[in-house]
């Protein structure tokens, strides 16, 4: 068994939305005879096999029957191009995938607990977030230019310096600890008291190391981050002084610290979603089921408004009109989710798990509350890569559709509007800020961000470095990938040399330099 080198500081990984894996336990009745006892099986649910790097099968268009009824897709159809022998394998469920899958994957009305009372939950440690699907080799597919890695190039890198896993019993001094990402700090509080846990973990980590821990937080990760310091300084038998007796810094990367418009689209829009090369229809309603997501909306009246623009969304009612810019009126995120269908989800959740909470209060149309004040840390350090074409917006048609036997108002986003005026460019109905060309309210420069956060909420920090009043040493660690058009930033982060190497460096491990 390893033994972890006492003079580097111990270290806690916490990864982004969608960023680790999940899994349904669920209990089975085998028929066949003689009679067995009920057995429980795993299931991955996200991400798995299912969502392999492999080659995508494109839904075809002259397929009435799939085009009619989208429930009775296959893994090929789909765009999951798996060979029978593994979808027939124990490793995927036998049973028609989409509505399975689907159903695993959506919370129930309080926006915690599964939808169907099964047991969904993350899984534990390191495989959870080192790499998208674990089960697939290599970790670069040249044929689909996809890489499988998340956390794997930043963790192989910390092991080389020294770094013990905290795995298998093993107290090591790097430890990974995902949560469910789909569930709020209420539902992560409540269903799996991870806070406390959390902390514990801390605290075990600095009285064993006698050094104090860094936490290392990439994008929705840097939520949960924000929440767990304000939880702790809030607990009257901890406080501030916990926090600084404990935590020696926080590396914020790709922070949302103003989240982010792309969220808006998700929750507001009728148009499919695309996972690798598949483009998945009626996910609408199973990303409004995570009362996590609301933690991501862009928040629009924080003391300094620096996503460089007022509206997000902008809607045409009448679609046989031509769609040119002028024929789209501005609307709120509220109108947008309300037109969307979520008020008994999003809008809820955000009064219910937000509003409600004094560690975070208003976001839809709000002030972002604490979510907008500096973390109360020592030292916080925000590595970030900027340059990519990033959403800021969105153009949508709105109609009324059959959806169920209901009439139903639809948003789609309007996919033959383009314009290349003014400070954004809009593509196939989507505004981007662009760089060289998006003047930032924020420090003056023609930045973009890193392909799903703008540039005025990756470097909010900027504000709060201008405050002298703050006790708190701000790093700011911006850099421009070469290829940061064809490779997002926010993706691509924690596997360049230039993003890890920075961590390495602030860990006091080596003595690279970012240009």
């Amino acid at each position: 068994m390893a033994t972890p080198n006492q003079e580097l500081y111990p270290v806690i990984l916490i990864h982004g939305i969608s960023g680790s894996r999940l899994i349904s336990k669920q209990t089975v009745f085998p028929i066949q005879p003689p009679p067995i006892s009920k057995v429980e099986e795993e299931h991955p649910i996200w991400l798995n096999l299912l969502m392999s790097t492999v080659p995508a099968r494109p839904i075809p268009n002259d397929d009435a029957e799939i085009n009619s009824n989208p429930e009775k897709v296959t893994l090929k159809t789909l765009g999951w191009n798996l060979p029978d022998a593994t979808i027939s394998s124990k490793t995927v469920p036998t049973i028609t995938p989409a509505p399975w899958w689907k159903t695993q994957m959506t919370l129930g009305v309080d926006g915690i607990t599964a939808f169907n009372d099964e047991d969904n939950h993350p899984v534990e440690g390191f495989k959870a977030i080192e790499r998208i699907a674990p089960d697939i080799e290599p970790d670069f597919d040249p044929e689909t230019g996809k890489d499988n890695r998340y956390f794997a190039a930043l963790i192989e890198k910390l092991v080389e310096q020294g770094y013990v896993k905290n795995e298998n019993n093993n107290q090591g001094n790097l430890v990974a600890f995902p949560y469910d990402w789909r569930v709020s700090p209420k539902g992560l509080n409540e269903k799996y008291d991870y806070f406390n846990k959390l902390k514990n973990e801390i605290q075990k980590q600095r009285e064993y190391n006698q050094k104090r821990v860094v936490i290392i937080a990439h994008s929705m990760g840097n939520r949960v981050t924000q929440y767990f310091l304000q939880w702790v300084k809030n607990k009257e038998e901890l406080g501030e002084e916990w926090i600084h007796e404990n935590i020696e810094r926080y590396i914020a990367v790709s922070p949302p610290w103003l989240g982010g418009p792309l969220a808006i689209r998700f929750l507001g829009s009728d148009d499919p979603i695309v996972l690798g090369k598949a483009a998945i229809k009626d996910l609408k309603s199973v990303i409004q089921s995570y009362s996590s997501v609301p933690w991501l909306l862009p928040i629009t009246k924080a003391p300094q408004a620096f996503l460089n623009t007022e509206h997000f969304a902008f809607v045409k009612e009448n679609s046989k009109a031509p769609s040119t810019i002028n024929n789209f009126q501005p609307k709120t995120i509220r109108d947008i989710l309300t037109d969307g269908g979520a008020e008994q989800t999003t809008l809820k959740y955000q009064q219910e798990h937000y509003q409600n909470d004094n560690l975070i209060r208003s976001i839809v149309d709000g002030d972002g509350g604490k979510l907008v004040e500096c973390p109360p840390v020592q030292k916080l350090d925000v590595i970030y890569a900027y340059g990519t074409p990033t959403h800021v917006g969105a153009y949508y048609i709105s109609s009324v559709e059959e959806i169920d036997g209901e009439q139903t108002k639809s948003l789609r986003v309007a996919a033959d509007l383009n314009d290349t005026g003014g400070n954004f460019l809009v593509k196939e109905g989507i505004r981007f800020e662009i760089e060289g060309t998006t003047t930032q309210l924020i420090d003056g420069s023609t930045h973009s961000g890193d392909g799903i956060v703008p540039y005025g909420s990756l470097t909010y920090h900027k504000h709060w470095q201008k405050n002298k009043s703050l006790k708190t040493e701000i790093g700011d660690y911006g850099f421009q990938l070469s290829d940061a058009a064809t490779y997002p930033g926010h993706e691509e982060i924690l596997k360049v040399n230039q993003g890890t190497n920075k961590i390495l460096e602030l860990l006091e491990l080596s003595t690279f330099k970012l240009a």
